[in-house]
């Protein structure tokens, strides 16, 4: 944060309850005067926060934690364990999803300490590691929801042929840009302490501590464009061309029938990734804008915030910010269908008895059907049979797919 300067640190420094009574008294030109005016000032507490709080923000960032750990758990286990899962949009939600798992394990924690906490007790070097990775994830995920956006637009308007080993170059590409941008957190972070004299320290944290107003705001300037000007600027504009395609495509279709039938099969189909698309954005926006804009603000003028409650603030803005890793799971999973059968088949509690399975391969069994024939499916055929499925027996409609142009008789 912006307040990585000696005056802003005691703008709100409170004595800590490790130094004793003793240690205070026995120092030169330190009165008890003194003392009890600093004790009047301060809490001896090294937390930011009451009881009450702190409860809060634990059991909610345990909250967040863990629904990121098996939603995006569940998501890599069905990508790499399901072969038709595949593709070159699901790679792109794997390497999504292997992001936020490593942020729920190693960010929040660490998160929940440094927001908690006045002094840093993990030492300068998880100070500079912690703070590196915490940039290097957040970076990834922002890149990768740029490229499930772009992958979308190719898939949609550009109908290009996508090769399913190139997002492992993609990846790579991805993780090294991102520890590069990383690097300064890693270099300008310390812990800074603030002291009575040189045996007694009132506060450590660790914050970044630059060289010049200039550089940080330099940085900080570039880290807002790279996560979240750019991102957003790219999926809007990519939305609006997918809309504006979709709606010119669809308008120029022929109208006979059986072009109709699957131009609205397509227009459905887009549609869903229209509203994913608009969900990513939405979402994206809603959680890291507060967090960004604080920050922004902080490191222009960080006396901005000194009539209002800073800690709960940043508190509030790092929640929403967190939240993406159990959010995306279940925007990239709610919106395909495949996502949602293959997790009630792994969850314990959700999966289908026999007579569900006969239902299932029926129903694949008719979507293929309608496929052949582009839409004539009767619900109600003249013609149907038996197939026997694990010794149980489900109906089976038999449609004539010899003309397509001709439906069954109901």
């Amino acid at each position: 944060m912006a307040r990585n300067t000696t005056q802003s640190l005691l703008a709100v420094v409170t004595l800590d309850t490790l130094y004793s009574w003793e240690d205070i008294i026995n120092i030169s030109n330190f009165s008890i005067q003194d003392f009890w005016r600093l004790q009047s000032q301060a809490e001896f507490s090294n937390s930011w926060f009451g009881p009450v709080g702190v409860c809060v923000l634990v059991l909610t960032f345990s909250i967040i934690g863990i629904f990121g750990i098996l939603g995006n758990t569940a998501m890599c286990y069905i990508i790499i364990k399901k072969r038709n899962m595949k593709t070159c949009r699901n790679w792109y939600i794997l390497n999504l999803s292997i992001s936020d798992i490593l942020t729920s394990v190693l960010c929040i924690p660490f998160t929940v300490v440094k927001l908690i906490m006045k002094n840093w007790p993990l030492g300068e070097l998880l100070c500079k590691v912690v703070s590196s990775l915490q940039t290097i994830y957040v970076l990834v995920s922002t890149f990768t929801i740029v490229l499930i956006a772009v992958d979308r637009y190719n898939a949609i308007v550009q109908c290009t042929m996508r090769d399913r080993t190139r997002p492992r170059y993609i990846f790579v590409m991805v993780w090294m840009v991102s520890f590069v941008l990383a690097l300064p957190m890693f270099i300008y972070h310390e812990v800074e302490s603030v002291c009575i004299t040189k045996d007694i320290i009132l506060f450590s944290s660790c914050l970044e501590k630059w060289d010049s107003d200039i550089a940080r705001r330099s940085y900080a300037s570039l880290v807002l464009c790279i996560h979240f000007a750019f991102p957003i600027i790219v999926i809007i504009s990519l939305h609006i061309l997918i809309c504006k395609f979709i709606r010119t495509h669809i308008e120029s279709k022929p109208s006979y029938s059986r072009e109709l039938h699957r131009s609205r099969r397509n227009l459905l189909r887009q549609r869903k990734n229209i509203i994913l698309l608009t969900s990513i954005t939405v979402i994206f926006a809603l959680t890291w804008l507060p967090l960004t804009l604080i920050n922004l603000l902080a490191d222009i003028n960080y006396q901005l915030f000194t009539g209002i409650d800073f800690n709960w603030l940043i508190g509030i803005c790092h929640v929403l910010a967190m939240s993406s890793v159990c959010i995306n799971p279940i925007v990239y999973g709610w919106f395909n269908s495949n996502y949602r059968r293959e997790i009630k088949e792994i969850m314990p509690c959700c999966k289908f008895k026999e007579k569900d399975a006969d239902i299932i391969m029926f129903t694949r069994y008719r979507e293929r059907i309608e496929l052949e024939v582009n839409g004539y499916v009767s619900s109600r055929a003249d013609n149907r049979d038996t197939q026997t499925l694990d010794n149980r027996t489900t109906e089976v409609r038999h449609v004539d797919i010899s003309n397509p142009n001709v439906q069954p008789k109901r």
